[in-house]
């Protein structure tokens, strides 16, 4: 067995581990509120702490940088085009994002992965909230956030005045989702 292909092995299995980890997924009910139930494994550090601002390229925009949505809730989705579980959790991502982007809540998908396959990802799941894509600054901001292990999909969750208060990797299931940001939404 190569060196690479080996490494690949240990990725994927992190990743899942990561997306499939039991306690995470004990949590996902409807009656998670940020401040009663959530207790952070992976991010605790992380929690209650001011969120990095960073500057990356956006699909659409140009420049896309965090204070670029000050007020707002803002759930940052560090994904790739090739990670299964980063596939499965952006539809619920982009109702929720239609239905509460009017109320000072927005999504920022942060990929890490090459333009022209974002692209194509973006156009088939007509993805309605902003894009930005990098290699290294991305791997970074993403270490910044907590994000040590390099696990995909990794979700930050920040409350209006940019504390983060939400910080694991895996899947971010809808309900579970909800259930933190519309209290933050008052």
């Amino acid at each position: 067995m190569t060196f690479f292909r080996l490494l690949f092995l240990l990725f994927l299995a992190g990743s899942l581990i990561a997306c499939t980890d039991d306690n995470h997924n004990a949590q996902s009910n409807s009656s998670v509120t940020p401040t009663s139930v959530y207790t952070p494994k992976y991010g605790k550090n992380h929690i209650n702490k001011p969120a990095p601002d960073f500057n990356l390229t956006s699909l659409k925009e140009g420049k896309v940088s965090l204070s670029q949505f000050k007020g707002k809730v803002v759930l940052i989705n560090f994904w790739a085009t090739w990670c299964p579980p980063c596939r499965a959790e952006i539809p619920d991502f982009i109702d929720v994002y239609n239905d509460l982007s009017t109320k000072d809540f927005s999504i920022l998908g942060i990929a890490m992965d090459q333009k022209d396959l974002i692209d194509e990802f973006v156009d088939e799941f007509d993805v309605s909230y902003p894009i930005a894509y990098g290699k290294s600054d991305v791997s970074k901001i993403a270490a910044d956030y907590g994000d040590t292990m390099g696990a995909l999909p990794y979700n930050v969750l920040l409350n209006k005045d940019h504390k983060i208060i939400y910080a694991e990797p895996g899947t971010l299931p809808k309900k579970r989702l909800l259930a933190i940001v519309k209290p933050l939404l008052k």
